[in-house]
């Protein structure tokens, strides 16, 4: 599940969108990413970057959280600046609810702000993307994950308004 194959995936994309956006300076998020999530402590260091190409500039700080297998985790991914692929995703896909035998995707409400949830029930895994501002939102990866509620709580306890007032 890790997002930092896909940015590399995604920057060729970026070159092909015209809108100025800003982004900030993804180093300001590193002292509020929590050093435990759902009580799985945090897997490396945390690997973020500053980009920009024909005006765009976008930010983005990732880090994981693992048990001792490899089967459990959770991803964080923070995002800043109005045309980073992710936001630009999330407000495509933010109107559309779908639900099959193994998949929903559905708007959810995580605290005050506004989300997407993606789960995968066959892989037992889920994608959370969740706008805190305009230009930034969370994307959070669990695995396993088999219930909506659970996924909801383990972002409502993550320091959501830190993460947004950094980029203010």
């Amino acid at each position: 599940m890790r997002l930092t194959g896909r940015v590399m995936g995604v920057c060729a994309a970026m070159v092909l969108m015209t809108a100025v956006a800003g982004a900030k300076d993804y180093k300001t998020w590193k002292p509020v990413l929590p050093e435990k999530v759902a009580g799985m402590p945090r897997s490396g260091e945390p690997d973020g970057m500053n980009m920009e190409s024909n005006g765009q500039k976008w930010s983005m700080l990732h880090q994981r959280y693992a048990d001792d297998g490899p089967d459990k985790s959770i991803e964080l991914t923070l995002i800043s600046g109005a045309g980073a692929p992710f936001m630009v995703n999330f407000q495509m896909m933010s109107k559309m609810e779908m639900e099959t035998e193994d998949q929903v995707i559905k708007t959810v409400e995580v605290s005050t702000y506004k989300g997407l949830i993606n789960l995968e029930k066959a892989r037992k895994s889920a994608t959370l993307m969740i706008a805190l501002t305009d230009e930034t939102m969370l994307v959070m990866e669990i695995a396993p994950a088999t219930q909506e509620k659970d996924i909801i709580a383990v972002a409502e306890n993550l320091p959501l308004r830190e993460f947004a007032s950094k980029v203010k």
